[in-house]
């Protein structure tokens, strides 16, 4: 087995076993942030993973006799002499093109989901600056004369905070900060661009177990951590008692609308006792980023060295 094949083959098996390991490490109370972390630590590692794996095809000794570019030399070379290329030839084309594919699909993709969002985004403030009522601060506040409770964060430059009447109606002082700074800490964490990245992801290469999960597991996750902010501001009393009012309410398609994803699980984990974050914590937060960040690389020199005595010993 050749370094480029375990690369590929380590990329494979980490998109299919890292899902359900960071979703155990949820089910433990892990900081949402920290299994954040390591979801998006997971997905490049295995992006940078396969691509190392294709790029390696084009070195000689790792892939096709002479590496891939020389294989497409000879390829064209057979081409022009009227001669069949050989197999390796073949396949030295096959993974330059395969490269290329993904880097332009991931391009493509990537443009196309940002100019929408972008030119939705620019929509949507025209109107809301219209209609709004605009309180100064950081963000700025843009209150709709609405009696439905509704909060969300619009991002961007400048960013901004929209609210609607409802709201101040129905929610005490405290109830209200709280819902408020929520919005704020997805600003504040870009919790936008992170779900925008892995839309991206997902969308170019569905067919990835980490990359087709990744959406909406992260909006969950991003929901719990910005709430971790908000209840360590105003308490998960007033916090909660938020959620079970505003969390009937849904918002825009693309936003992160306070009272719309995953309320079930947001109002029992804000029920629950939280716990302190010690040294023990801050040391298993460092090994879950480590160990998805280099799950494709361990998975690798596993197969690797498994192969190689395998095949020595075989000898």
């Amino acid at each position: 087995m050749t370094v480029a094949t375990a690369m590929l083959l380590g990329a494979v098996g980490a998109g299919i076993l890292l899902p359900g390991w960071l979703n155990g490490m949820s089910d433990r109370f892990v900081s949402p942030s920290i299994v954040i972390a390591g979801w998006l630590s997971g997905i490049l590692g295995v992006l940078t993973s396969a691509m190392l794996g294709v790029l390696l095809l084009l070195v000689p000794g790792h892939g096709v006799p002479g590496g891939a570019l020389a294989a497409v030399g000879a390829c064209w070379s057979s081409i022009r002499h009227g001669v069949p290329p050989r197999v390796e030839e073949v396949a030295g084309v096959a993974g330059i093109l395969v490269l290329l594919a993904m880097m332009l699909r991931l391009l493509v993709i990537g443009r196309t989901i940002l100019t929408a969002r972008v030119q939705d985004r620019r929509r949507r403030l025209s109107v809301l600056r219209l209609a709004a009522r605009v309180q100064s601060g950081t963000p700025p506040i843009l209150w709709l004369a609405h009696d439905r409770p509704l909060a969300f964060a619009l991002a961007g430059r400048p960013s901004y905070l929209i609210a609607t009447d409802g709201l101040v109606q129905q929610l005490t002082v405290d109830q209200l900060a709280a819902v408020l700074e929520h919005e704020r800490a997805h600003l504040r964490h870009r919790h936008h661009l992170m779900l925008g990245f892995v839309d991206v992801v997902s969308s170019a290469f569905p067919f990835v177990p980490m990359f087709r999960e990744a959406p909406n597991v992260l909006r969950t996750l991003v929901e719990l951590a910005a709430d971790d902010v908000a209840a360590g501001r105003y308490g998960r009393e007033a916090l909660r008692g938020a959620l079970q009012t505003v969390g009937s309410t849904d918002g825009p398609a693309g936003s992160l609308a306070f009272g719309r994803d995953a309320i079930e699980i947001r109002v029992q984990r804000l029920a629950a006792a939280s716990r302190p974050v010690g040294w023990a914590r801050r040391g298993a937060a460092g090994c879950i980023i480590t160990g998805a960040s280099v799950m494709p690389v361990v998975a690798a020199t596993v197969l690797f060295a498994a192969s190689s005595l395998f095949f020595c010993s075989g000898g």
